[in-house]
């Protein structure tokens, strides 16, 4: 079984970020294991 957490992308990061402004994002990307994660805007 595969883990629903992982896609042959690799694995989707979901990360919270809370601005200066007190405003919150979420930032959707995925890690492939190597390098850093690749962020979506």
């Amino acid at each position: 079984m595969q883990n629903p957490s992982t896609t042959d992308r690799g694995t989707l990061l979901a990360v919270s970020v809370k601005s200066k402004l007190g405003s919150e994002t979420v930032l959707l990307g995925w890690w492939n294991g190597e390098g850093q994660p690749e962020f979506s805007d």
